[in-house]
């Protein structure tokens, strides 16, 4: 009898030390620091700011444009779908479009990175491209706005970077 108080300590101390350490492991990402001082630590002058507002925005445009091409043209698809004895024929100048609407959005957002990396250097490029990620993927995205004019202006950045 004395043998099961033993393993049934045993177990229970060795579960409590396993969900100790697990839970040790789960806050292993919890020592980043928070969003904000990121951002801020990225160092950015004001010129690059503006820079990398008039790169974001020149290739937001192209952007927002295909993608709309893009919409259009399933709706067309969808559409020509429904008509009776439609063929792949039919269907291809439409697909044509809606492919190169596609690659104009990969290259768009292709020449916004090499732009943007070339402006601040590898490492910081780095860090902004995680710091966009890291907000997509905020729930709630944090809307308040900042006392810091400059980190308002990249947040913005940060955000149509992340969409």
């Amino acid at each position: 009898m004395r043998k099961n108080a033993w393993t049934s300590w045993g177990v229970t101390a060795f579960l409590g030390l396993f969900l100790v350490l697990g839970t040790a492991g789960l806050h292993a990402d919890d020592t980043k620091p928070p969003l904000l001082t990121q951002v801020k630590g990225l160092a950015l002058a004001d010129s690059e700011v503006q820079s990398l507002e008039d790169i974001v925005l020149g290739a937001y445009q192209t952007i927002v444009a295909s993608r709309a091409d893009v919409t259009s043209d399933r709706a067309v698809m969808t559409r020509q779908l429904l008509m009776p004895n439609v063929t792949v024929k039919d269907l291809e100048p439409t697909v044509r479009h809606s492919i190169e609407a596609e690659m104009k959005i990969r290259l768009a957002e292709l020449d916004r990175q090499l732009k943007i990396r070339k402006l601040i250097g590898n490492k910081r490029w780095a860090a902004l491209m995680d710091l966009a990620a890291s907000l997509k993927k905020q729930t709630p995205v944090p809307d308040d706005p900042v006392d810091d004019p400059q980190t308002n202006r990249i947040l913005n950045v940060l955000r149509v970077l992340g969409s």
